[in-house]
């Protein structure tokens, strides 16, 4: 994991997991504790609404693939964010047979869990400050060039060296094509970093061509998510032996036709946003979206940075905004998908715990 990111990780801990709000989770703690012990109930429902604050109001969407990995690895995903509410509710109002005991024990594992990790990954920061690193040496992201995370997963993961040189070939073709379209050479877009483990290349383009590649990321991410759901139905019904051939042709009939669909969104938007253009052009695009749809469909991701909105432009800040929305679906995806690469049909996946 980039060190940068995870300093990032740090900071984002500080403020929105340890801040001053986490104080909720301690009063509603000493609540349950009280009514667990058999004495007069105390009413929950004014803690409950400064918890909700406290996840409903968590900025989760700022935290990168690598950083939701980072979360995921250590079981803490499940437990921020409306995923850390919706626990809550679980514990605390939903149980079919509530038992006070109970919802003290379990509630207390919860915010230990959250606790632990927060503690750690604080005392990293200290670590991290100590070498030489604070808020103000995070490198800050080029108004013109900004950086651009390809994430190999799954079935588009890289495991030797023809993978390697066939993905790399993919990936150029796919920036190429999206430069041009935009007016701007192949040169344009550069290869700054890779990371290890779960490959990962850091590329740079510039926010116009990183505003096509959110336009692309946006029209597909719904599009992926439905063929990720149709090859665990076709996986779980092959497991139950009631897949037959007939059956299996209906449901990669029914992917092929999300797929085009997503892919001429994709293509329309994008045609849209850069205007009237030559046959060339048009196919240029469509064969980038079309590559594009089939590396995320096979499990790999994109994630997109955007420079600070003080600094841009009006036109800039639009184009800033469609990135963030992008962003945000694909970073949703991305949870979605880290759950169906590991289906397991009719086995429960606890809650928070690593999926």
């Amino acid at each position: 994991m980039d060190v940068n990111d995870l300093f990032a990780a740090t900071v984002w801990i500080e403020r929105h997991l340890r801040g001053k709000d986490w104080e909720s989770l301690e009063t509603l703690q000493r609540l349950l504790d009280q009514n667990s012990q058999g004495n007069e109930k105390q009413p929950l429902k004014e803690a409950l609404a400064a918890v909700h604050i406290f996840f409903n109001t968590m900025p989760t969407e700022q935290l990168n693939i690598q950083q939701q990995t980072l979360f995921n690895s250590n079981r803490v995903l499940g437990f921020i964010g409306f995923a850390g509410w919706s626990e809550v509710e679980r514990i605390v109002k939903t149980r079919e047979q509530y038992d006070p005991a109970s919802a003290a024990q379990d509630f207390r594992a919860f915010k230990d869990r959250l606790s632990t990790f927060a503690e750690s990954m604080i005392n990293l920061q200290m670590s991290l400050i100590n070498t030489g690193f604070n808020e103000n040496t995070l490198p800050e992201v080029d108004i013109d060039k900004v950086r651009i995370d390809v994430y190999f997963r799954g079935d588009a993961s890289i495991d030797d060296i023809t993978e390697l040189r066939d993905w790399s070939d993919e990936w150029y073709h796919i920036m190429r094509n999206l430069a041009a379209a935009n007016g701007e050479a192949p040169e344009s877009v550069k290869v700054v970093g890779a990371s290890t483990g779960s490959i990962i290349i850091f590329l740079m383009g510039t926010l116009s061509v990183e505003t096509l590649i959110a336009l692309i990321l946006k029209q597909i991410a719904n599009g992926v998510d439905q063929v990720f759901v149709i090859r665990n139905t076709a996986e779980d019904f092959r497991i139950k032996k009631v897949l037959n051939k007939q059956l299996e042709k209906a449901l990669k009939d029914r992917e092929k036709e999300i797929a085009i669909t997503a892919q001429k969104s994709a293509v329309e938007a994008i045609l849209k946003k850069i205007g009237p253009q030559n046959g060339e052009v048009q196919t240029q695009v469509s064969k980038a979206v079309e590559k594009f749809f089939s590396f995320t469909a096979l499990g790999g991701l994109v994630d997109l940075s955007t420079p600070n909105k003080e600094d841009l432009t009006d036109e800039q800040q639009q184009e800033a905004a469609e990135i963030n929305d992008a962003t945000t679906a694909m970073r949703q995806l991305s949870t979605e998908m880290r759950r169906m690469l590991t289906f397991k049909p009719d086995v429960e996946n606890l809650n928070g715990d690593q999926i």
